[in-house]
């Protein structure tokens, strides 16, 4: 059973929530926490399943958002940088990377900072408190986000633990957040590639 169908039924048995509740939920707080931190860390394991080629891909992950738009995001091979300038694209397998002007409203922006966004962009329906939630898409909302998605959320840790969604191609992602630092400020130094000299630049 799709995950999202899965927690649909959830809230179905669960019921409502009360408005006291909802406002002292672990993941209102934890929404709120990550919308405004100056900088933003995070390891996790991104998990594609494709059940067209019966495929499962796990690679490990880390990403870097400040408060301004700026994120460097690395997943297995791959490295996506915004410096608010440029957007950089690389992958180490072909040793090309990508080179365009930054687009804060382009799908690149979508496809990484909406984790910071999630209050903004969904309604959440609690299904288990401090633990399990679904968000639906706001009717306003703009951008290659998903749809929706289901939260797993570690009250005792105060964090995120997984979302899960299917993406465009239908396919089901997992993201597996072993460890989020909210941190006073992002380096300006962190926000660059260490790319050999080798590499082929590609620029649009």
């Amino acid at each position: 059973m799709k995950p999202i169908l899965f927690a649909v039924m959830l809230a179905l048995l669960a019921g409502g929530v009360s408005k006291g509740q909802s406002e002292t939920d672990s993941f209102e707080q934890i929404k709120l926490e990550y919308a405004s931190a100056p900088c933003l860390s995070m390891t996790f394991y991104s998990i594609v399943v494709s059940e067209i080629f019966e495929t499962t891909d796990t690679v490990a992950g880390t990403a870097l958002f400040a408060k301004n738009g700026r994120y460097l995001v690395q997943v297995g091979d791959d490295s996506y940088l915004d410096d608010l300038t440029e957007r950089w694209s690389y992958s180490l397998p072909n040793n090309q990377v990508l080179i365009e002007p930054s687009d804060p409203d382009g799908a690149s922006a979508d496809q990484f900072l909406f984790i910071t966004r999630l209050d903004e962009l969904y309604n959440s329906t609690i299904l288990s408190p401090d633990s399990l939630y679904l968000l639906r898409a706001r009717d306003d909302m703009e951008g290659d986000y998903p749809d929706s998605m289901t939260v797993l959320v570690d009250a005792g840790r105060k964090e995120l633990a997984e979302l899960i969604y299917y993406d465009i191609n239908e396919e089901l992602n997992r993201i597996v957040l072993l460890k989020t630092e909210i941190k006073d400020a992002c380096a300006d130094s962190l926000f660059k590639l260490n790319l050999p000299d080798s590499v082929d630049v590609v620029r649009f």
